[in-house]
This record gives C-alpha cells, structure tokens and sequence, in this order.
C-alpha cells in the first residue's frame, strides 16, 4: 500500500444488497496507520461498517481486497480500513470479437462528451476509434449498447494503450473495464462464447 500512487484509479463494489455487483469509479487520495481515503464523483450506496470489495490495476496485473466503510464524507470521498490482505490476480484475457457500432464517452469527471466507434469487445474491454488521443491509464466513462446481445455497457475504464490509426486523425484506444458490473460482464461473456470459432459478430 505505500508505494500506490495518489490518484491511482480503484474501483468499489458494496458487498451487500448488490445481487448485480454494481461497481463505482474512486481514486486513490492516500492512506494513513489504519485506513484509505478514496475520492468519488457520485453518492456510492454504503454506509459506515459495509463490507465493500475494491480492485486495482496495472498493465498485467489486478489486485483486490475486502474491507469496510469506516466513514462517508460529504465532499464525496470515502475512508475505509486498510486492509489485512491484498490478492493479487492475473488479468484474464478472454476471448475478443469484432462489433461495430456506436459509442458515446466522456473523460471521467468532465463534460465533454464524445463520439467514437467501437471495434471489437470482450469480456474485459472495448477498442474504439475516437477523434481525440488519450493517455495511457486515463479514466474513461462510456456507454454503448451491443443489440445482438441486447446488453447496454455504461461505467469507467482504463486506457490500456492509445495509437494513432490511420492518416485521416483517428485514433484506436483500448479500455479495460474497471466499474462494469459481474451481471453485464456475465452476459457480454455468455454472447461471446456463443459465437462459433472464426465468425465475429459485426
């Protein structure tokens, strides 16, 4: 826990009353002897003592730990305990199809929206083409729906990587899902998988 960067994006899962795993974007603002304080853009349904799961990321790597609420704070920020065990997980791939259609995001915590079109998708993440570069682990949220599945995606993810795609100023960014919930990523699986080897969906 002492060597995470401040503003290191952690996504926060309430434990409890959350059938769908409901997920919300934080970020890291720093810890001290005995808790962690995270800072967030909107009301996140948890109260003081809630048992919560938070995961972090890095380029090959996701790390989760169980702990509680020990205090909401008006000024959306949340400190919770540290925790007594960090698990540390390989990031899981997954099987990655070709699908085009709309989709509309906007840099996490700011107002511009923007316009882009989706490439391909998995069960961990998106590729689009935008307009606009962004940075390697920025924070992006989206919304997008994939009719052939009928599953509509809204929440946050990391730029994993962003290059330019070709001469006429488009540029391909891949997102990994941090805040997607267990319920939508389940069913973007299930829609996957269904497809027969070598046919995308498109």
């Amino acid at each position: 826990m002492k060597t995470l960067p401040k503003n290191l994006p952690f996504s926060l899962c309430p434990i409890n009353h959350n059938p769908d795993g409901l997920k919300y974007q934080t970020i890291f603002l720093g810890y001290w002897e005995k808790n962690i304080l995270l800072s967030t853009s909107e009301i996140i349904p948890v109260q003081k003592d809630d048992p919560v799961r938070v995961e972090l990321f890095n380029k090959k790597d996701s790390f989760s730990f169980k702990t509680s609420v020990m205090e909401v704070k008006d000024d959306y920020q949340i400190i919770l305990s540290r925790p007594e065990e960090i698990q540390k997980n390989r990031l899981r791939e997954g099987r990655r199809v070709q699908h085009y259609c709309d989709l509309i995001y906007t840099v996490w915590k700011e107002n511009p929206q923007y316009n882009a079109r989706l490439i391909d998708i998995s069960e961990t993440g998106v590729r689009f083409l935008s307009r606009r570069p962004h940075k390697q682990g920025e924070i992006l949220s989206i919304s997008l729906y994939i009719r052939d599945a009928k599953v509509r995606i809204i929440g946050q993810g990391l730029v994993a990587w962003c290059k330019l795609y070709d001469e006429r100023g488009y540029f391909e960014v891949a997102l990994r899902y941090t805040t997607v919930s267990n319920s939508i990523r389940a069913r973007l699986s299930l829609f996957i998988n269904s497809l027969p080897d070598g046919k995308d969906s498109i």
